[in-house]
């Protein structure tokens, strides 16, 4: 799957088909996957957009706090893949999660992204 986040209509149907009626814990508006995009390029703004080709976003949203649930809830997980033209819906799948677990969100970079990253932060403190 490779649907640019600017499709709404691809991306709703692909949301849901992956997350069929459930619609209380899940992601189900394009404008949702926009702003898990536009919260991954805060984190990234320190990396120049021509690096950040190939960064992956992990994201699944959360299940109720209340302990109220007895059972697993049905959140959906989605992923994110930064191409040259921007970002692109990768995967999108229902997922169960029990109650009381938070949303997450995990940025899976190379190695040579990272080391531009720290070094983009942390250019100008000198080692003691």
């Amino acid at each position: 799957m490779k649907i640019n986040i600017t499709n709404d209509r691809k991306i709703e149907s692909a949301l849901l088909a992956a997350n069929r009626r459930a619609v209380t814990h899940t992601i189900t508006t394009a404008a949702e996957v926009r702003r898990i995009a536009d919260r991954a390029d805060h984190k990234l703004s320190n990396l120049p957009k021509k690096d950040q080709r190939g960064v992956v976003v992990q994201h699944q949203s959360a299940a109720p706090k209340a302990l109220d649930y007895r059972y697993t809830v049905a959140t959906t997980y989605l992923e994110l893949t930064r191409f040259a033209t921007g970002w692109f819906l990768s995967a999108v799948e229902r997922d169960w999660v029990r109650p009381g677990g938070g949303d997450f969100t995990n940025y899976i970079v190379a190695a040579a992204q990272k080391q531009a990253m720290i070094a983009a932060t942390f250019g100008d403190i000198i080692e003691a």
